[in-house]
Protein backbone atom coordinates (compact mmCIF):
# COMPACT_ATOMS: atom_id res chain seq x y z
CA UNK A 1 0.00 0.00 0.00
CA UNK A 2 1.56 3.32 -1.08
CA UNK A 3 1.10 6.11 1.59
CA UNK A 4 -1.22 9.19 0.51
CA UNK A 5 0.90 11.86 1.36
CA UNK A 6 4.80 11.91 0.75
CA UNK A 7 7.29 14.54 2.73
CA UNK A 8 9.65 15.73 0.17
CA UNK A 9 11.93 18.03 3.07
CA UNK A 10 11.90 16.65 6.26
CA UNK A 11 10.40 18.43 9.27
CA UNK A 12 11.48 21.29 11.00
CA UNK A 13 13.22 19.89 14.75
CA UNK A 14 12.07 22.96 16.84
CA UNK A 15 9.64 26.17 15.42
CA UNK A 16 10.77 29.21 14.80
CA UNK A 17 8.36 30.79 17.39
CA UNK A 18 8.70 30.86 21.21
CA UNK A 19 6.49 29.53 23.84
CA UNK A 20 5.45 33.44 24.44
CA UNK A 21 4.74 34.00 21.00
CA UNK A 22 2.62 31.03 20.36
CA UNK A 23 0.40 31.49 23.58
CA UNK A 24 0.13 35.09 22.40
CA UNK A 25 -1.04 34.04 19.36
CA UNK A 26 -3.89 31.35 20.65
CA UNK A 27 -4.84 33.95 23.05
CA UNK A 28 -5.86 36.10 20.37
CA UNK A 29 -7.89 33.40 18.40
CA UNK A 30 -9.35 32.35 21.00
CA UNK A 31 -10.66 36.33 21.57
CA UNK A 32 -11.67 36.44 18.21
CA UNK A 33 -13.76 32.97 18.73
CA UNK A 34 -15.28 34.38 21.82
CA UNK A 35 -16.39 37.38 19.94
CA UNK A 36 -18.06 35.46 17.15
CA UNK A 37 -19.46 33.17 19.57
CA UNK A 38 -21.35 36.63 21.02
CA UNK A 39 -22.09 37.57 17.79
CA UNK A 40 -24.38 34.48 17.09
CA UNK A 41 -25.65 34.99 20.45
CA UNK A 42 -26.41 38.68 20.54
CA UNK A 43 -30.25 39.72 21.38
CA UNK A 44 -29.31 43.33 20.30
CA UNK A 45 -28.74 44.33 16.71
CA UNK A 46 -26.18 42.62 15.37
CA UNK A 47 -24.97 45.67 12.70
CA UNK A 48 -24.47 47.55 16.02
CA UNK A 49 -22.28 45.00 17.38
CA UNK A 50 -19.99 44.95 14.42
CA UNK A 51 -19.90 48.61 14.62
CA UNK A 52 -18.81 48.43 18.20
CA UNK A 53 -16.34 45.74 17.51
CA UNK A 54 -14.95 48.09 14.66
CA UNK A 55 -14.21 51.27 17.27
CA UNK A 56 -17.92 52.83 16.95
CA UNK A 57 -19.33 54.56 20.32
CA UNK A 58 -22.73 55.16 21.05
CA UNK A 59 -24.06 53.26 17.64
CA UNK A 60 -28.19 53.18 17.17
CA UNK A 61 -29.60 50.04 16.37
CA UNK A 62 -29.90 49.70 12.37
CA UNK A 63 -33.36 48.68 12.76
CA UNK A 64 -33.31 45.98 8.95
CA UNK A 65 -31.05 43.51 10.84
CA UNK A 66 -32.99 39.70 11.86
CA UNK A 67 -32.79 40.59 15.56
CA UNK A 68 -34.32 44.19 15.10
CA UNK A 69 -36.98 43.01 13.05
CA UNK A 70 -38.30 40.28 15.63
CA UNK A 71 -39.80 43.18 17.32
CA UNK A 72 -41.26 44.37 14.12
CA UNK A 73 -45.31 45.06 14.14
CA UNK A 74 -47.98 43.82 12.32
CA UNK A 75 -49.89 45.91 9.26
CA UNK A 76 -52.75 45.92 12.51
CA UNK A 77 -50.36 48.68 14.26
CA UNK A 78 -50.27 50.75 11.78
CA UNK A 79 -53.02 53.22 10.21
CA UNK A 80 -54.02 52.64 6.24
CA UNK A 81 -53.34 55.68 5.37
CA UNK A 82 -49.48 55.61 6.79
CA UNK A 83 -48.87 52.83 4.08
CA UNK A 84 -50.25 54.70 1.54
CA UNK A 85 -48.36 57.89 2.40
CA UNK A 86 -44.93 55.77 2.32
CA UNK A 87 -45.97 53.87 -0.81
CA UNK A 88 -46.37 57.50 -2.71
CA UNK A 89 -43.15 59.24 -1.22
CA UNK A 90 -41.04 55.81 -2.02
CA UNK A 91 -42.01 55.54 -5.40
CA UNK A 92 -38.67 57.52 -5.88
CA UNK A 93 -35.67 56.48 -3.89
CA UNK A 94 -36.00 58.46 -0.03
CA UNK A 95 -34.05 58.78 3.00
CA UNK A 96 -35.52 58.27 6.25
CA UNK A 97 -35.34 62.82 7.26
CA UNK A 98 -36.75 62.78 3.34
CA UNK A 99 -39.67 60.71 4.45
CA UNK A 100 -40.12 62.56 7.44
CA UNK A 101 -40.35 65.34 6.19
CA UNK A 102 -42.81 64.24 3.27
CA UNK A 103 -44.81 62.36 5.02
CA UNK A 104 -45.35 64.08 8.83
CA UNK A 105 -45.58 60.87 10.38
CA UNK A 106 -43.02 60.53 13.15
CA UNK A 107 -39.51 59.33 13.09
CA UNK A 108 -39.96 56.30 15.16
CA UNK A 109 -43.04 54.96 13.46
CA UNK A 110 -41.65 55.72 9.92
CA UNK A 111 -38.79 53.01 10.84
CA UNK A 112 -41.17 50.73 12.71
CA UNK A 113 -42.97 51.18 9.24
CA UNK A 114 -39.79 50.77 7.36
CA UNK A 115 -38.77 47.33 8.69
CA UNK A 116 -42.52 46.12 8.94
CA UNK A 117 -42.53 47.03 4.72
CA UNK A 118 -39.07 45.45 4.44
CA UNK A 119 -39.78 42.30 5.97
CA UNK A 120 -42.99 42.29 3.99
CA UNK A 121 -40.70 42.81 0.92
CA UNK A 122 -42.38 46.06 0.06
CA UNK A 123 -39.17 47.85 -0.06
CA UNK A 124 -35.49 47.32 -0.55
CA UNK A 125 -32.53 50.03 0.24
CA UNK A 126 -31.71 51.50 -2.64
CA UNK A 127 -29.01 49.70 -4.92
CA UNK A 128 -27.23 53.40 -5.63
CA UNK A 129 -27.46 54.82 -2.34
CA UNK A 130 -28.12 52.16 0.68
CA UNK A 131 -29.09 55.48 2.85
CA UNK A 132 -31.97 55.70 0.44
CA UNK A 133 -35.29 53.08 0.09
CA UNK A 134 -38.29 52.50 -2.91
CA UNK A 135 -40.87 50.48 -2.90
CA UNK A 136 -40.48 47.47 -5.17
CA UNK A 137 -43.93 46.10 -5.32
Amino acid sequence: EEPLIQLTESRIGRLPAGKQEVEGYRNILLHKLSQMKSYAATQSCREAFLRVYFGENNVPPCGLCDRCMESVETSEDFETGDIARMREQLRTPSTLKDIVAATGIERKKIRHLLRYLILEQKIKKSEKDPDKFIWIS
